[in-house]
């Protein structure tokens, strides 16, 4: 999945540029509650309560108690982690690039959330697109979207 792992890695770098005045200061990142504008600030916010609250999470919330998968998962919880694999997904699916979208698909669920037998860190795409609209909302606030 090196493509999507790319985007992944942009979305980390976006993460820390969406703060223009604190760019280079370290842990300067918008998912941080660190914003340029209420408005932008307020965007990330319901960006990032919109994926926290998403069946994805809730469910890998489930394996901070499994020993052998608790570091991993503290980790993949992270703000900046959640962002940026939201933003690798959201490229992928508002590209339609096929690669992209084969890439993601390996690592999306393949059962429903209740039953997973692996654990997963993309969401499917039901969960996905409530966190969709809340880039298209970042993006159009930013200027960055163009409306159809």
């Amino acid at each position: 999945t090196r493509v999507l792992t790319t985007i992944h890695e942009y979305g980390h770098y976006l993460d820390h540029h969406l703060v223009p005045e604190k760019v280079g200061i370290l842990g300067s990142f918008a998912t941080h509650g660190i914003s340029t504008t209420l408005s932008v600030g307020g965007k990330v916010n319901g960006l990032m309560t919109t994926i926290k609250s998403s069946k994805t999470i809730e469910k890998l919330r489930t394996y901070l108690h499994d020993i052998n998968s608790r570091s991993w998962t503290l980790y993949a919880l992270t703000d900046k982690e959640l962002f940026a694999r939201a933003y690798s997904q959201y490229i992928a699916k508002k590209s339609g690039n096929k690669q992209l979208l084969q890439e993601l698909a390996i690592r999306q669920p393949k059962e429903p959330v209740d039953s997973w037998k692996l654990i997963y860190d993309q969401w499917d795409d039901v969960d996905f697109e409530p966190i969709m609209g809340r880039f298209d909302d970042l993006f159009r606030e930013l200027g960055w979207l163009k409306e159809k």
